[in-house]
C-alpha cells in the first residue's frame, strides 16, 4: 500500500459514544499540481447506531453541523448505521441522513444485519444498495458491505460483493490511480475473508482503509480518528 498522509480534525459536537465525524484532510500527490487542485475534505460517520439512547439525535446534530460546513465535499458512512438494524431503525437513519445537503455515500456494518427481520435485505432496500464506487479529484473510493450475510453469523464481506469489487477493478486497468477503500471492520482477521479485499487490492495504489467498528482505545473523537484508519498493509498478498 502506498503512503501518505491523512490529517483528522474532529468537529465539535455532542457525540453518542460510537458516533464519528471526521475532517479528512487529503493530500496525496497524484501528478504535479497546485494544493488547491489535490487537497480536499470530507466526513467521515461511523457507527451512528440509531436506536440506541440520543443515537437519533446526535445524528441529527451531526448533519446539520455538516450541512453548515461550506467546504466539505461529500459524507461517507462506515457502517453500523443502526443498532439492531430493524426497519423501523433503517427507516429512521434515512430519514436524518437523507436531510444532508451534500452528496452522501454508505456501506453497512454489522449491527445493520446481526439480527435484521428481513434475511439482511432491508439495508439495501432503504439506501439503494450496500457497495458504492465514486471519484473525486482523481482518488477512487470504493465501499464495501462487512456482513453478517445471515442472522448472527459473523463479519465476512459477501461474495457479491467481492465479484462487485472484482468488476469495478477489471473496468479501470490503471492501476497507478489512487484508491481509498472503505469497510465497517479494520481488514484484519476480526473479519472472516479480509484478505480476499486485501488480494485484490494489492497491486494498486492504495492510500487509505477507512473503517469503524473496533475502537479499542476508547470513544473520544481523535481516537477514533485513528482507529478508523486501521488494517494492514496491502503491498503484498495474504493467504
Amino acid at each position: 500500500m502506498s503512503t501518505g498522509t491523512i490529517a483528522f480534525r474532529a468537529i465539535t459536537m455532542k457525540l453518542y459514544p460510537l458516533l464519528l465525524s471526521c475532517l479528512l484532510y487529503i493530500g496525496l500527490p497524484l501528478i504535479p499540481a497546485s494544493a488547491q487542485d489535490t487537497l480536499f475534505r470530507f466526513a467521515l460517520v461511523t457507527d451512528t447506531h440509531i436506536g440506541a439512547e440520543t443515537a437519533a439525535e446526535d445524528l441529527q446534530h451531526t448533519v446539520a453541523d455538516i450541512n453548515n460546513l461550506p467546504d466539505i465535499a461529500f459524507v461517507i458512512f462506515s457502517g453500523d448505521i443502526t443498532e439492531f438494524g430493524s426497519d423501523d431503525e433503517l427507516t429512521t437513519a434515512y430519514s436524518i441522513i437523507s436531510q444532508l445537503h451534500k452528496p452522501w455515500h454508505i456501506v453497512p456494518g454489522n449491527h445493520d444485519t446481526k439480527w435484521s427481520e428481513s434475511g439482511c435485505n432491508s439495508f439495501r432496500k432503504v439506501f439503494g444498495g450496500e457497495t458504492f464506487s465514486f471519484r473525486y479529484k482523481g482518488y477512487w473510493f470504493l465501499g464495501t458491505n462487512c456482513g453478517p450475510n445471515m442472522r448472527m453469523g459473523p463479519g465476512q464481506v459477501p461474495r457479491e460483493n467481492i465479484v462487485w469489487l472484482e468488476q469495478q477493478l477489471q473496468r479501470e486497468p490503471d492501476k497507478t490511480i489512487p484508491l481509498i477503500y472503505i469497510n465497517h471492520y479494520p481488514q484484519d482477521t476480526s473479519l472472516n475473508n479480509w484478505y480476499e479485499v486485501l488480494d485484490r487490492l494489492h497491486d494498486r495504489n492504495v492510500k487509505a482503509m477507512l473503517c469503524g467498528h473496533d475502537m479499542p482505545t476508547g470513544h473520544s473523537a481523535s481516537k477514533v480518528c485513528q482507529a478508523s484508519c486501521a488494517g494492514p498493509t496491502c503491498g503484498q498478498k495474504h493467504r
